[in-house]
């Protein structure tokens, strides 16, 4: 269900971008979502760089940015996770 969910967001993406419609609440969700699903897969660089390009709520940034340290903190990327900390708080800021 996760690959399917991550193509129909990719393609949804893609369909907008292609339409000059990313001024659209859907799209800035969509590339929040495929943030969420590459994190789960352990694609940490992705998923970050999927939510800098996604005009999301502070809240839903910060949590995002969040778990992006935590993962960089666990696999002892330490300064990406310090970097990734600061982002959060500045989202929040």
């Amino acid at each position: 269900q996760v690959a399917s969910a991550e193509s129909k967001f990719k393609k949804l993406i893609a369909l907008l971008e292609q339409n000059q419609l990313t001024d659209l609440p859907e799209y800035n969700d969509a590339k929040a979502r495929l943030a969420e699903i590459a994190l789960g897969k352990g694609q940490t660089a992705e998923s970050e760089k999927m939510l800098a390009g996604a005009a999301v709520g502070a809240e839903q940034k910060a949590q995002q940015l969040l778990r992006i340290a935590i993962d960089y903190q666990n696999n002892q990327q330490l300064e990406k996770a310090n970097d990734t900390y600061t982002q959060a708080a500045a989202a929040v800021a």
